[in-house]
């Protein structure tokens, strides 16, 4: 009967794969958009995602741009398991102007390695990647920018793809962003206000551009946020609006696009904790990357830069307060399906213990305190949390408890104390307390957190 149903749910299975091959064409979503200068070549790798696992045999056949060139280099397969993915470049079959690619195609992914190169013609060329299996055909959209206006210095080539940009950067939000991606550096409009920024040099002008978009979106934080739109949008509301709100995505896909259209290589980082996720800007600039937060107005090379600001600069019901187990799994690695994305949490985030909840109640001689304390671990082994209430008044140490029980790699718990009321010393009528929560691992302190003057021994929630 087993064997019934496999043979059956297989058949079912070709039958309906077959069947969809006979419908229309289709339009891939997330087009090609790259960007970079005249009479150039450079290399970049795109993801491709189609609807169904199956064994393929693809014919691509290229429209080509008027400013450029395109030709497949190599390709390579995605893996079901991302754990163990392992790229195996091949070089596709030419032939009768088509490339021919064979295989299957697991995880509906293939990667392309494409070389491009740019003629002497400066602006927005349009073209395409016509992926055909059987009788259906798959049309992938391909922007090229060019520009003979090129402000920077020459980079490496690894760095090339932080300015030419690469498909799948932007993560899914919007219909209008899956459809013309995110960032477009060779818009007129946007080359435009970007030329206008320029500075004496490269970190100078970066300052500039984060200023500047910062007082586009300097009417806050928008927490009505329904998702990211591409860079073009906000630079139109801006122009009939005036200043806008915007959250961190929002505002980084457009610094993003601004410092690439005049050479500058950059990149999106999600640094993503419990319950904040937070997307700020590296750029490469005199040899290094260098943290630009358009939300914060921050700009600095500290390693722990979200957990030591961010965290502190949101608001006290939402700040940093756990690493998610996929970023934890993935730290220091650079992620295997796409070349181009880094995991750079271990570099921003850190071991830490944050209290994000505080309330009291005295009862006749006693007071009663209870602590909603969140941390974050990668492991737990020989992980200790201390916390210490203390007398501000009196300046002395009223209690301090030490667990260890409350520890799971990623979790929150509360605390309980039961105080006695005349170990804190009274001042007019007044008793006040501090509150010190330390991460200990053995005898080395990871994380602290505490809240100073202003807490009194009265009836209160936070």
């Amino acid at each position: 009967m087993i064997l019934v149903l496999f043979i059956l749910s297989v058949a079912f299975y070709n039958i309906s794969y077959y069947l969809s091959v006979l419908g229309e064409d289709v339009d891939l979503p997330y087009p090609v958009v790259h960007y970079y200068k005249t009479n150039s070549t450079f290399y970049i790798i795109d993801r491709i995602f189609f609807e169904r696992d199956y064994s393929f045999d693809l014919k691509i056949e290229i429209v080509q741009p008027i400013n450029g060139e395109v030709e497949i280099d190599s390709y390579a397969f995605g893996e079901r398991e991302r754990d163990n993915a392992n790229f195996i470049w091949i070089k596709p079959l030419y032939k009768d102007g088509s490339y021919n690619i064979d295989g299957v195609l697991p995880k509906r992914e293939i990667y392309i390695k494409l070389k491009i190169t740019t003629n002497e013609n400066q602006g927005t060329g349009i073209g395409y990647l016509s992926f055909k299996h059987l009788f259906k055909t798959y049309h992938l959209k391909i922007v090229l920018g060019t520009t003979k206006e090129y402000f920077d210095n020459e980079y490496p080539s690894e760095y090339i793809p932080y300015i030419t940009g690469y498909n799948y950067e932007y993560g899914i939000a919007t219909d209008e962003l899956i459809k013309n991606g995110g960032v477009h550096p060779y818009l007129p409009k946007i080359k435009s206000y970007a030329k206008s920024l320029l500075k004496e040099n490269s970190f100078e002008t970066a300052k500039n551009i984060l200023n500047f978009v910062m007082n586009i979106f300097s009417q806050g934080i928008n927490v009505t946020y329904l998702g990211d739109y591409p860079d073009y949008y906000y630079i139109d509301r801006y122009e009939k609006e005036g200043s806008i709100s915007g959250v961190c995505s929002e505002r980084s896909i457009l610094f993003l696009s601004l410092i690439r259209s005049i050479g500058i290589p950059s990149r999106l980082v999600y640094a993503s904790g419990y319950p904040v996720d937070h997307v700020f800007v590296e750029c490469f600039i005199d040899g290094e990357w260098i943290n630009f937060d358009s939300t914060y107005g921050i700009i600095g090379k500290d390693d722990f830069y979200y957990e030591k600001v961010v965290r502190n600069l949101s608001t006290f019901s939402n700040f940093y307060g756990g690493v998610r187990e996929h970023f934890k799994k993935y730290r220091n690695k650079i992620n295997p399906i796409y070349p181009y994305e880094e995991i750079l949490n271990d570099k921003y985030l850190k071991e830490s213990i944050v209290i994000n909840g505080v309330g009291g109640v005295k009862i006749g001689d006693s007071y009663f305190l209870s602590l909603r304390v969140r941390w974050s671990l990668f492991n737990y082994e020989d992980k200790e949390l201390i916390l210490t209430i203390i007398d501000s008044l009196g300046n002395k140490k009223v209690a301090e408890i030490e667990t260890k029980n409350l520890f799971y790699n990623f979790a929150e718990g509360t605390i309980s104390i039961k105080m006695k009321l005349n170990n804190f010393l009274e001042i007019n009528g007044k008793r006040q307390f501090k509150i010190n929560v330390k991460l200990i691992d053995k005898e080395k302190l990871l994380d602290y957190y505490e809240i100073g003057e202003g807490l009194f021994l009265e009836n209160f929630s936070f």
